[in-house]
């Protein structure tokens, strides 16, 4: 009899835990939220991630000390990539907020890309956000000759966030469940997830059949995680990242050559490449408004002297697609 109860306990609680993702054929895709106008004061960034965490009290398996180890190895390796993420981190932790989503996912750029936005994989990912073209397109991220979404810092981060609130409410809000379907896709995680349960075995991350990059994934996560939350205990200093915006969007009516942009803004074209690692040619697309995104101190420069840039810079760059009969 006790062994019949248990049976039926156990059948009970797998179909709760079924019930509980959502069928992407029934998904409605989450709305923003406004976001709250007075925001709370804290130091930076990391203190944002830190106290508004859905994983705080994560207990810490081998594989994840094992990461924690490889970043502590070298401390002042370890914030050097902590930093690319300096201009952009921010930016990530707002659109997160919007989907009110938990903040500790403005540390996954740092697994896909160390925050890279011209960063491409061997598979063809690309951008912080490692995009792969299916998954861009489904998301409205653009391909053309002048640019390409996919490595834009901030069009890629909207779609991203979009993208992690639907795993997110997919699967009732697991943050493991979450991370792991970013990775492997959401379709392989809810099989292994439904594999589990068919077999009367535990269904949490730790116990699902998935490939070696997946499971590796959340420790690697997990392990940042840890050393942002608690610098004192792994005796690191972070970098100073505040928490508040860094980077303005300015619009310049107009072509623009991103070379004569970067001198009459004193900005090195590699940096001004980096906050629009998007536009793929030296110049903006031939188009009504071009926009880029820079320092707010740079921003209020060129905010005030657009009409003496756009006189003393005006380009017409064009393509064209050669055809039989064409000459120079």
């Amino acid at each position: 009899m006790e062994r019949l109860l248990l049976i039926v306990a156990i059948a009970i609680l797998s179909s709760c835990q079924i019930a509980n993702i959502i069928p992407a054929d029934k998904y409605i895709e989450p709305e923003p939220i406004a976001l709250n106008q007075e925001q709370t004061p804290y130091s930076d960034v990391w203190e944002r991630i830190a106290k508004s965490s859905s994983i705080q009290n994560q207990q810490i398996d081998d594989l994840t000390l094992k990461y924690i180890n490889i970043y502590l190895e070298n401390p002042a390796q370890f914030n050097k990539l902590l930093l690319k993420g300096q201009y952009f981190i921010y930016f990530v932790l707002e659109e997160l907020e919007l989907y009110n989503l938990p903040p500790e996912l403005a540390l996954l750029p740092y697994i896909e890309s160390n925050y890279d936005p011209f960063s491409i994989s061997s598979s063809g990912a690309m951008g912080l956000w490692q995009f792969m073209p299916a998954t861009a397109r489904i998301y409205g991220l653009q391909d053309t000759w002048w640019f390409e979404q996919r490595h834009d810092p901030l069009i890629s981060t909207k779609a991203a966030v979009r993208y992690l609130a639907y795993l997110h409410n997919r699967f009732d809000k697991n943050i493991s469940y979450t991370l792991s379907a970013y990775n492997g896709g959401p379709t392989l995680v809810e099989s292994r997830i439904k594999r589990n349960i068919k077999l009367n075995k535990d269904s949490s991350f730790a116990n699902l059949r998935l490939p070696s990059q997946a499971k590796s994934y959340i420790p690697k996560f997990v392990a940042i995680y840890e050393i942002i939350s608690n610098p004192e205990k792994y005796n690191i200093e972070l970098p100073n990242i505040p928490f508040r915006q860094i980077v303005e969007r300015v619009e310049i009516n107009g072509q623009v050559e991103i070379l004569a942009f970067s001198d009459f803004v004193g900005l090195k074209p590699e940096f001004v490449y980096k906050l629009n690692a998007g536009y793929t040619k030296w110049a903006s697309a031939p188009q009504d408004k071009s926009i880029f995104y820079i320092p707010l101190d740079k921003a209020n420069l060129i905010n005030n002297d657009k009409d003496i840039f756009l006189k003393e810079n005006k380009i017409n760059w064009i393509t064209h697609k050669i055809k039989p009969g064409d000459s120079l």
